[in-house]
């Protein structure tokens, strides 16, 4: 996949911005360690406008070299209490709102689209299983 990577970053593009490419590497800790070095020049030396995000849930797992030459940025997942507040103050009731936190596992996206009357799948699968969900 990095070769392919390397194949693709070798093409020529229109220059009509700064940024070009945006190269998104998802789950970047299941490189291995030898695609973590096969990528690292390509990381030292980018591709002018070319940007590349890289996502992990262990940073840990990635090279020492490739974290050096990253920008971190840590992502959490907000706490109950704020997601709850977020969604009561948007007009959703306390018993909606603690049945789509619940089903959503604490997701802010998946719980906003079990709360959107639009979203007719995540509502339908709410209403499906809507039986099974106590709340305390």
């Amino acid at each position: 996949s990095i070769r392919d990577l390397e194949h693709f970053l070798s093409l020529k593009v229109p220059n009509r911005s700064s940024i070009q490419r945006v190269i998104v590497i998802e789950d970047a800790q299941m490189l291995t360690i030898e695609a973590q070095n096969a990528f690292l020049k390509t990381l030292e030396e980018p591709p002018i406008g070319t940007v590349f995000i890289l996502s992990s849930t262990q940073g840990h797992a990635l090279l020492p070299t490739i974290r050096s030459r990253s920008r971190n940025l840590i992502i959490t997942k907000p706490d109950y209490n704020s997601l709850r507040a977020y969604f009561e103050s948007n007009g959703h009731g306390q018993v909606e709102v603690k049945q789509a936190l619940l089903v959503s596992g604490g997701l802010p996206g998946l719980a906003s689209a079990i709360l959107t009357p639009s979203s007719y799948t995540c509502n339908r699968i709410v209403e499906d299983h809507i039986s099974i969900i106590e709340i305390q």
